[in-house]
């Protein structure tokens, strides 16, 4: 559960103006570290590697895009070819959402116009639903955003519109207009009351809001949900999706049944063929297309009329078009499949050293404990303790997982599909060395405090982890 403790120990949501510095206002993308070898005091050398950049640039989404055609597909074993066109999907992506975003996003809007949504912790996504229950037209979607959460300083410069979206999708799963599958993922629930009141529309706009806004997409859909809204296809029809445990446990043992009198005793506890829309009579020669169809009515046609008022939302700015005109990159969107990884969150946070030999940079080492301690979250070797309400005594331990680092980073629970504002940086305080470990979810920052103790990763792990747990609406019981 997500609660609103207040920071003892960070700046944690954004702290600072509502725009990024000139330092940090370039785009991040996926092939950043190619761009490390530019030379400053090389003039010719900045022109000839920024060269090669654009070069890599432009080849990265032309492989992107012929991925997304289907014009090439590695064989699944070329672990680096595969991985070269997850990349480049990445890449094609992101270059897709920033020319919708350019397209679409106002910018000329004067401050007083931008929309303003003020947020309690406890309740975002019902703040959601106020707001989009005074929308009168979608167009005014486009302009600028800021968000407020109740009770809490900072002005949104990114870090509180990431949060926002972030607790309104979590918020959502929580809501009772999705159910769950045996495998974790979501689909559309059969609720009525939400369809009548326009809730499915409302998740659609917050959808397309979030990916304007530099937020994620749900993601967390089936794999068959998240094709047909990309494709309007019905693909990828898996046991696993089934909500109903009962349901799914008798379809398991219909599928597993062998000889005819186990495939005739499954068939017959189960009580549900007629209601799922099954008008043939179910037996050993039709079984596997009948639990077919039991599993197409539980995960796909029970929720159709959801379905189809959320993809009636995400037609706001033109957003599905785009949808199905680059389907198989914005598939990810829907149904996220790649992970954080410590090396990831590692390239993406570049360390801002002293000089190569000069003393300052010697003792700025210290991020050799940021690195140990990222494949130590990773290894599942790092927990925080959880306190009661009083917070007095430990009432269980909290493993940290690298999607908790990266929220606390960033308040993104993902890297987002058109990249982040500035450029993620490590930082290092040598005039206040005893000082808190602080961060920046706006300007994209960790700032560590230069002094021997902090060198140890015993101390800097116990530092990182009093942060995060201390931060607002971390962990807690």
């Amino acid at each position: 559960m997500y609660g609103n403790q207040q920071p003892s120990s960070t700046k944690g949501q954004a702290q600072g103006g509502a725009s990024c510095s000139s330092q940090d206002v370039k785009q991040i993308d996926m092939r950043q570290r190619f761009a490390d070898i530019m030379s400053p005091d090389d003039d010719d050398k900045m022109q000839e590697d920024a060269e090669l950049q654009e070069a890599i640039e432009r080849s990265l989404i032309d492989i992107g895009q012929a991925y997304n055609n289907q014009e090439i597909d590695y064989c699944e074993t070329d672990v680096a070819a595969k991985d070269l066109q997850e990349d480049a999907a990445v890449q094609f992506l992101q270059q897709v959402l920033k020319s919708w975003i350019e397209d679409k996003l106002d910018t000329t809007v004067h401050l007083d116009d931008y929309i303003a949504i003020t947020v309690r912790r406890l309740e975002p996504w019902a703040n959601a639903q106020r707001f989009f229950a005074r929308v009168k037209q979608t167009a005014m979607m486009s302009r600028p955003l800021r968000v407020k959460f109740v009770g809490e300083p900072g002005a949104d410069a990114g870090g509180l519109r990431r949060e926002f979206f972030r607790l309104c999708f979590m918020d959502i799963t929580n809501s009772g207009i999705l159910s769950v599958g045996q495998n974790g993922r979501f689909m559309f629930a059969n609720n009525t009351s939400a369809y009548m009141e326009h809730t499915y529309r409302h998740f659609g706009w917050l959808t397309v809001l979030s990916l304007l806004h530099g937020g994620n997409g749900p993601g967390f859909f089936t794999e068959m949900i998240a094709r047909y809204i990309c494709t309007e296809h019905l693909e990828c029809i898996d046991i696993e999706d089934v909500d109903d445990p009962i349901i799914y446990d008798k379809l398991k043992k219909v599928q597993q049944a062998t000889s005819p009198e186990e495939i005739s005793a499954a068939i017959n506890q189960c009580d549900f063929w007629f209601d799922c829309g099954c008008s043939k009579v179910v037996n050993a020669q039709n079984k596997d297309e009948m639990v077919r169809q039991v599993i197409t009515y539980q995960c796909f046609l029970k929720g159709k009329a959801a379905l189809d008022q959320y993809l009636d939302g995400l037609k706001a700015l033109g957003f599905l078009d785009i949808v199905r005109q680059n389907h198989k990159a914005t598939k990810q969107l829907f149904n996220r499949t790649r992970h954080l990884t410590a090396i990831s969150i590692e390239e993406i946070y570049e360390p801002r050293f002293s000089p190569l030999g000069s003393n300052k940079r010697q003792i700025e080492e210290i991020v050799l404990a940021w690195s140990d301690f990222l494949r130590d979250v990773e290894d599942k070797e790092v927990f925080g303790d959880i306190y009661d309400e009083a917070g007095i005594e430990v009432v269980t331990k909290h493993l940290i997982t690298l999607q908790d680092v990266f929220i606390f980073l960033t308040a993104a629970d993902a890297m987002p599909p058109q990249g982040l504002d500035c450029i993620p940086s490590v930082r290092f305080d040598h005039d206040k060395p005893t000082a808190k470990l602080e961060i920046s979810t706006c300007f994209l920052y960790v700032l560590f405090p230069v002094n021997p103790s902090m060198a140890k990763a015993d101390k800097f792990k116990e530092e990182f982890v009093y942060a995060m747990m201390n931060a607002p609406g971390f962990i807690k019981p």
